[in-house]
């Protein structure tokens, strides 16, 4: 459902008229929010090359870097786990 806001013209005859026209929302942090992803994802490739945080410390870019970083981490530590869990130590 669009939001509507109303708007109030006068008319050459001297009434009001009110006119309806959708309000469309800019977004102001879509740029931020397309940084932030690409500080993830640099985070994620980051912790497969053994790269370092580029971004300035207590920045947001920083933070979502080391979030991407500790994902990859996360991801890569439940797959030796599952790798190790398979191997057969019998032999």
């Amino acid at each position: 459902m669009k939001h509507m806001t109303s708007v109030r013209l006068v008319a050459p005859e001297g009434c009001v008229v009110f006119r309806k026209k959708p309000f469309t929302y800019k977004r102001k942090s879509a740029k931020r929010k397309y940084l932030n992803e690409k500080a993830f994802f640099s985070g994620r490739e980051g912790f497969r090359v053994d790269g370092y945080n580029p971004y300035r410390r207590n920045s947001i870019e920083y933070k979502e870097w080391e979030r991407g970083y500790n994902k990859q981490y996360f991801i890569n530590l439940n797959k030796i786990e599952r790798n190790t869990n398979n191997v057969d130590l019998s032999q």
